[in-house]
């Protein structure tokens, strides 16, 4: 199950945080801010903003998910 979980929430974390940037590159075609992402360039609309959070929030999980069945020697 935990390996399953992990794949699933790493995969969907990464899928929906690149939708998130994509978008906004589409939206803007400001490069500089994706590369520099820690600055503040970033203006990120409604939209994309959850998106980028959700991805960050599934690609967590994954991370904790991982850390569990390392854990647990279930992998």
């Amino acid at each position: 199950m935990l390996p399953t979980a992990e794949t699933l929430f790493l995969a969907l974390g990464a899928g929906i945080y690149l939708l998130s940037i994509g978008l906004y590159l589409g939206r803007t075609r400001d490069l500089r801010g994706v590369v520099f992402f820690w600055s503040v360039k970033m203006r990120l609309n409604p939209t994309e903003f959850w998106l980028n959070r959700i991805g960050i929030i599934l690609l967590l999980l994954g991370v904790i998910a991982r850390f569990f069945n390392v854990m647990l020697m279930l992998g």
